[in-house]
């Protein structure tokens, strides 16, 4: 995990991508690729999931996949929008206070009252609980949102004060799912607020999902760069072992990808079980759990 003093005016979270493996889940339980959780915790960092909403439908509650069990969201807010991306966190509504869900899974939160938006969607708002940081997987490792890699789940927005937001790359979809119910009359209804809105899409540094994963023989590794810079990519096994070493210099920025066939720093076949891909570059440091199935 890296750890960094940021100011006010930093513009976007870090973030640290921690790979779990969902052997034994059900489909029905739909795993997780992994959790995310955010590097440093400020006041007001916050993790977003837009939510689109078909013309009368209201959202009545939101289901997540948590980490830590223990860990509370200081605040879960609703703001109005659209997918360009959230507004201030001042102009979001609170919808509820000292949220917590269970330990490495499936958790549920139910609103006061269900809530409507002329917008054509809203952004569920995760506060983090400030100066917590994530340091593991389940209960005690901190506070964390699940993601899935693909198509299924919603579309994510990191910031690290709750008025600069960046979106999350779309191949990262947050593990939030909305309840949603028929719109009534006299129903709590978002509007959107005329303020500056400062958003951007920008190409986030990170390690993303490799694939396939399990795998037998090799794998992909694919990662972006949102400028250019050194990159360290390695491999290690559960004690921690350097295995191999992929990449070890500059790259420009944008996305990249290198394979991992299996085999240690001398080419030998390494044996079936797990290892730990961590790439280091511009300040950020990401591990990945990958399953090599002989």
């Amino acid at each position: 995990m890296v750890k960094r003093t940021l100011n006010r005016s930093t513009t976007a979270a870090l973030l640290l991508l921690v790979g779990i493996c969902p052997s034994g889940a059900s489909r029905a339980e739909e795993p997780v690729t992994g959790v995310i959780g955010l590097t440093p915790v400020l006041e007001h960092t916050c993790l977003a999931a837009y939510v689109p909403l078909a013309e009368g439908r209201a959202l009545a509650g939101v289901v997540w996949y948590n980490n830590d069990g223990t860990a509370a969201f200081p605040r879960v807010l609703i703001a109005s929008g659209s997918d360009a991306g959230p507004g201030l966190l001042t102009t979001a509504s609170v919808e509820a206070t000292s949220v917590v869900g269970v330990s490495s899974g499936l958790s549920e939160l139910t609103f006061a009252e269900p809530i409507t938006s002329g917008t054509g969607g809203v952004y569920v708002i995760f506060e983090y609980p400030a100066n917590q940081e994530q340091v593991g997987l389940g209960e005690g490792g901190g506070p964390g949102v699940g993601y899935r890699s693909g198509t299924v789940g919603t579309a994510g927005w990191v910031s690290a004060d709750g008025m600069a937001w960046h979106r999350l790359h779309p191949s990262f979809r947050l593990a939030v799912a909305p309840t949603l119910v028929d719109t009534e009359v006299g129903m709590k209804a978002l509007r959107s607020v005329k303020e500056p809105v400062v958003a951007a899409t920008v190409l986030q540094t990170m390690l993303r999902p490799a694939s396939p994963n399990p795998f037998n023989p090799k794998t992909k590794l694919e990662f972006t760069l949102g400028r250019a810079g050194s990159v360290s990519l390695a491999v290690y096994n559960l004690r921690g072992e350097l295995i191999a070493r992929l990449v070890d210099e500059a790259y420009a920025a944008g996305s990249h990808a290198v394979e991992w066939a299996g085999v240690d720093a001398r080419g030998r076949a390494c044996p079936s079980g797990i290892y730990f891909a961590q790439m280091k570059a511009d300040g950020v440091v990401m591990t990945q759990r990958l399953a090599l199935l002989r």
